[in-house]
Parts: C-alpha cells; structure tokens; sequence
C-alpha cells in the first residue's frame, strides 16, 4: 500500500460542472494551447483547427444540485493565450499574446463568469510571452519584439483594484532589456528570473528582483560557494551585463548543472534541482544570496544517468515538485517522491507514463494563496495526485508491523501487546 495515489480530477472535485465538455476537449489535445488550475476552476485555452479561432472554456465547482452538463460558453479571444492568472477568490486575469488582459469575476449568485474589463499591456507595443502575478500584486511579463533569441524585454505594471471595481494598469517599467525569454519563479521577497530552457543564456544565469522595486541582482550560480551574488549595477541591457560579467561565466568548471527548478508552495523558498540528484534552496536574506543544502535524492543518478541541462535542452521533461513533505520527480508522467528529510525513494506511480503527459507548473500556481495539488494532464484527462487518508496510513504502518504470512504459528498483535513489547 503506498502513501500516495492518483485520482482524476472529476474524483477529486465530483462538483465539477460540464465534465463531459472537458473530456472532449482533451481527446483533441494537440489543439489544446494551455491547461490552469485555480481553486475551484479549470481553464482551457483551445484553437479551433475548423475556423483557426482562440477561446477560453472555463470548467467550474458549483453546488452538486447545481451540477449540470449543459455545457459551458467559450470565451472569444484574438490571440493565443499566453496566461491565466487568479487576481483574487473572484477575479482572474486572462492575458492574451497581443498584450490584451480580459477581468473576469465569477459570481456565486449566478455561478456565472463575467468579462467585466478589457486591459492593454505595454500599450500593444510587442507580444506578451509570459505573464505572472507577484506577491505585492503587480503584473510582471516579458514581451518580445523581432525574431531574435535576444529580442525580450521583462517590464513591470501595477494592477489595482479601484473602488468602483474595476481595475487600473499603472507605473509602467521596463526592468530588463535586450534578453532571452524568462520563466518566473515568485517567491515571498521578490521573483526569480531564469533564462527558459534551450536559450543560448550563459550557463547559471539567474536575475533576481525585489518586490515593488526596480531593484535587480544578476547571479552565476556556483555550486561550490554559499553566496553567490553579483550586482546589476543600473544595467538594464542582458547583453552588456552578460559582456562584463563573461570572466564570470566563462569559468564555471563543475560538472554539476541545473536539471528542474521549482518554489515551494509553503516555504516559497526557490529549490534547485542540480544533474546529481542535489536539492538547493536560494534564500534572499539581508540583501544577499544563500546558496543552502537541502537534500540528496539517494538513487538519483541510478534511475536518471543523464539528465538534460535546463540551459542547454531545448526541453527539460525532468521535473521537480514538492508534495506536502515530499520532493517528487515527474518524467513524461512518471512520478516518483522521495523524503524530504533522508532522500529516500518513497513511492512511484507511473500509471500516466506518456510523452504527451504534462505537469502543471504554471505561475498561477505558485503564487496561489491556497496550495495547489499537484497536477497532471493529456488526452485522457486532468489528474491530482493526493495523499491517502490517515486511517490508510495507520493501517499501512500496522501491516508493516505484522506482516501478513501463511505460518499457522503466527504472532499476532495482541501478543505482542500482552508481552508488553508495544
């Protein structure tokens, strides 16, 4: 018996409206452009391969006596949609490539969503690639604009809630210039800004920015050095940074590399997952960078030899996530947890093994006020993986007491606790 399993999400959330409408458009997966999970809402962005259109099919948890499989209206979109990012409990941003952000507020009277304001980001100047939602509340998203790996830009909005209701885009910045494209990482202090998979960034390269600042920090990540910090020094161009900083980078020797990097859902500490199976932590403290242990997954290397480089793959399937107290592993749908405490391999399921296998490890995730299960999705539908009942763990504990055997002579547990041995 194992402490973990995985369930569908209909399992999981049996209040979800229009279940059959999600399972058809799952079976289509290739037109699927993006899947998000909030509380209590299932978001798919979907291309129509008839009329080449883009829309927004929104999958809620209502009422059971409200559950209906009438079907759900899509939401008409101009553009693919790059994000959905959850405001408040009633509020989401859904942000378009074209820069658009469509409000929309779900009404418990109704159970109904609404597209209450139309926004514009970086008054359309550049597509939006990246968007994600900070700790303080402000709109960070990074815009490209040409066909050049280096053609990115990373700006910064305040989104404000007024009290009319609707909301305000302001204090426009432009934080980084002339980069490739950034995965952000939020954590409680501020984001991490890492150079996507398969760029042509230097080796390590990381940019850390402070919430509701200007303020940036560049860092070469040495693996052999607890602090690790270097500043931007008002550069607001990557290239000139990385051309003054390239005897920085240029002298990385360890073997070790960066495979999967992830933040905690509780701590919202950022945890790097480097090519031995070593876990570090990151933490901003005093306006400098601690490079902390925290683990090492024991049979690591064995299961995975040759992981790939998060900056030299063009896509890294290693991923790493925690569940509850546990460091969990997911390669193309495989999953497998390891104690966060001694590194040992716990549990492996490998039940959704399979290329179009995906986990969910978006922005809107990680910045969610209530942790998120951990999820997964392909064609056959979207799955949480949940830890099992404490009643089941009890008897899981007490099998491993007693195990079951075929000997006629066997001890039983009130034995024991006659002898006095429990």
């Amino acid at each position: 018996m194992g402490l973990f399993e995985v369930h569908r999400l209909v399992e999981a959330w049996p209040s979800l409206r229009s279940i059959q409408n999600l399972r058809e458009l799952l079976k289509n997966h290739r037109q699927v452009e993006g899947v998000w999970l909030l509380q209590g809402h299932v978001i798919i962005a979907y291309k129509s391969i008839r009329n080449d259109e883009h829309e927004v099919y929104i999958f809620d948890q209502v009422p059971l006596n409200a559950v209906s499989d009438n079907g759900c209206d899509p939401v008409g979109v101009a553009s693919k949609i790059i994000a959905v990012l959850m405001i408040d409990s009633t509020h989401i941003a859904i942000i378009e490539f074209n820069g658009l952000v469509h409000i929309m507020k779900f009404t418990s009277e109704s159970l109904q969503w609404k597209n209450i304001q139309i926004l514009q980001l970086n008054g359309g100047q550049g597509g939006v690639v990246n968007a994600m939602i900070t700790a303080h509340g402000q709109l960070m998203y990074c815009i490209e604009d040409g066909t050049d790996e280096w053609c990115h830009s990373v700006c910064i909005e305040t989104l404000q809630h007024q009290e009319n209701g609707k909301f305000l885009l302001s204090n426009h910045t432009s934080l980084i210039s002339n980069c490739p494209l950034f995965q952000f990482f939020t954590v409680d202090s501020g984001v991490w800004m890492i150079p996507s998979t398969g760029t042509t960034a230097p080796q390590n390269l990381m940019l850390y920015w402070k919430n509701s600042t200007d303020f940036i920090k560049s860092y070469i990540y040495n693996f052999q050095d607890r602090q690790c910090d270097n500043d931007l020094c008002g550069i607001k161009n990557l290239k000139v940074l990385c051309r003054r900083t390239a005897w920085q980078w240029s002298k990385q020797c360890d073997s070790r590399y960066i495979v999967s990097l992830c933040v905690h859902p509780i701590s919202k500490h950022f945890l790097i997952l480097l090519n031995d199976g070593t876990i570090y932590q990151l933490i901003w403290r005093d306006g400098s960078c601690i490079n902390h242990l925290v683990v090492h997954l024991k049979d690591f290397t064995t299961r995975y030899p040759s992981p790939k480089s998060w900056y030299s793959s063009s896509s890294t399937p290693l991923q790493l996530f925690v569940c509850h107290t546990y460091f969990g592993l997911c390669l193309h749908g495989e999953l497998r947890l390891y104690d966060s405490m001694s590194g040992e391999f716990v549990w492996e399921c490998d039940d959704l093994d399979d290329t179009s296998t995906q986990l969910l490890t978006t922005p809107s995730m990680v910045s969610s006020p209530v942790p998120l299960p951990v999820t997964l999705w392909n064609q056959s539908g979207i799955y949480v993986l949940q830890c099992k009942r404490i009643t089941d763990h009890a008897q899981m504990f007490v099998d491993s007491l007693f195990p079951i055997t075929t000997n006629a002579d066997e001890t039983t547990p009130g034995d024991y606790l006659d002898n006095g041995e429990l």
